[in-house]
């Protein structure tokens, strides 16, 4: 539809019913589109307003299916459906809007002084002229006539409108309970009573809330940050928690999630839960132990030794000729040396001497032992040529404590033999 307009008002009066209100408007009026008439069934939506555009709509009702005849004449009553009463007409005048099809019809009707016979039924309330609102004048209170004198208050009204006084009572604020009472007026005692809480904090915390309402903050210090509503650690500033390392186990180093390098005890260490110590069953402990007398003979893992008894005895002597003889002599000089014997009871001698024999001679090297015979250590055959002779001999089953040496030679036939740069060692074991 491009345009609908009521082409011709033909009538609208009101029809009121014996008690006056509700009542209906009866309506007559042709529809048209560009001046052809609107037939067939039609939806309608019938509105009052209170100014001839826009305004208040004070009434409505709706029609659905409603039949146009073919020349486009409805008859309808308004109120039909929605009962039309005297709040809808109260003196002023109204203006129609029909609604087809969803269409908007133009313009709106003025609806004159006819509707308001409607109002003319109130009338009929006449026969409540003793009554008011269906109640009898019973029913309402007298107008108050008289008052009470000052310093006291009413009491109670009676239906005639009279008063009954009463002293007027005395009000205190009770002690502590948060009210305060100054000339005549009931206060909130502020010290007591907390005023409305009105400050709020964008970021962090309330602290304190102060006696008026407002706040004071709780922000995030150093290595805290805010973040809807709650604190967390900031962990761009602070080291998350570090995983320890096993026992024994040195901390080297750690990431920021707290994932730890740790160093283990190598070769030659062992660890505990608090230290590390040298495993000295690997690695040798200093040395500290010294023999007085005699050689060491073992070196505990402590750095303690174990001693051989006295020390090494040793002495050279110069060149000697010894005539053919078949017993040991000592020679001018020794060599002879006196040392200790552990309590292995062992020792090392060695007898040495630069031998010069002649033809058919046997050059013989010993030595002896305190009173003791020489033993044999050493035979060289004749020979003219010199020789460098060494003898070592290993002695057992000595008694600890002191002991004399002594080296011993001795020629076995022919001419005699020079024993030269003679030298005696004696090691304890």
């Amino acid at each position: 539809m491009k345009k609908l307009a009521l082409l011709l008002t033909l009538a609208l009066a009101a029809s009121a019913h014996a008690q006056g209100a509700p009542g209906t408007i009866s309506f007559v009026a042709r529809f048209a589109d560009n001046g052809t008439p609107i037939t067939g069934a039609h939806d309608l939506v019938l509105a009052l307003f209170d100014a001839p555009t826009g305004g208040t709509s004070v009434w409505d009702e709706t029609r659905t299916g409603v039949t146009i005849p073919s020349d486009g004449l409805l008859y309808l009553d308004l109120g039909s459906v929605t009962p039309l009463d005297a709040t809808v007409f109260s003196g002023a005048k109204k203006y129609l809007e029909v609604t087809i099809d969803g269409q908007l019809t133009t313009p709106r009707i003025t609806i004159e002084s006819t509707p308001y016979a409607i109002r003319s039924g109130e009338a009929s309330h006449a026969a409540d002229s003793d009554s008011l609102g269906t109640h009898p004048a019973s029913f309402y209170q007298a107008r108050v006539s008289n008052a009470c004198a000052s310093g006291s208050a009413i009491a109670s009204i009676d239906a005639t409108g009279g008063v009954m006084c009463q002293a007027v009572p005395t009000y205190t604020a009770a002690a502590g309970g948060g009210l305060l009472l100054t000339s005549g007026a009931f206060s909130v005692d502020p010290a007591l009573v907390q005023s409305r809480v009105s400050g709020v904090c964008s970021s962090g915390a309330i602290e304190t809330i102060l006696q008026n309402g407002t706040v004071t903050c709780l922000t995030a210090g150093t290595g805290l940050a805010f973040s809807t509503g709650q604190f967390l650690v900031d962990f761009a500033t602070t080291q998350h928690a570090i995983a320890p390392c096993t026992a024994g186990a040195v901390l080297s180093k750690t990431d920021s999630s707290g994932t730890a390098s740790c160093i283990t005890a190598g070769t030659g260490l062992t660890a505990t839960a608090s230290s590390w110590t040298v495993d000295t069953a690997t690695i040798q402990k200093r040395v500290t132990g010294t023999c007085a007398t005699g050689a060491i003979t073992a070196i505990a893992a402590d750095g303690t030794v174990t001693c051989g008894g006295g020390g090494a005895a040793f002495v050279t002597v110069g060149g000697q000729n010894q005539t053919n003889s078949t017993t040991y002599a000592t020679l001018p000089g020794g060599p002879a040396v006196t040392t200790t014997i552990g309590a292995s009871g062992n020792a090392l001698v060695t007898v040495t001497a630069s031998i010069t024999p002649t033809s058919g001679n046997s050059a013989i090297m010993g030595f002896s032992i305190d009173a003791a015979a020489a033993t044999d250590t050493q035979s060289l055959e004749a020979d003219t040529n010199p020789m460098q002779a060494s003898a070592t001999y290993l002695v057992t089953g000595l008694t600890p404590g002191s002991h004399t040496f002594t080296a011993k030679y001795r020629v076995s036939g022919g001419m005699n033999a020079q024993f030269a740069n003679r030298s005696l060692i004696v090691i304890p074991q």
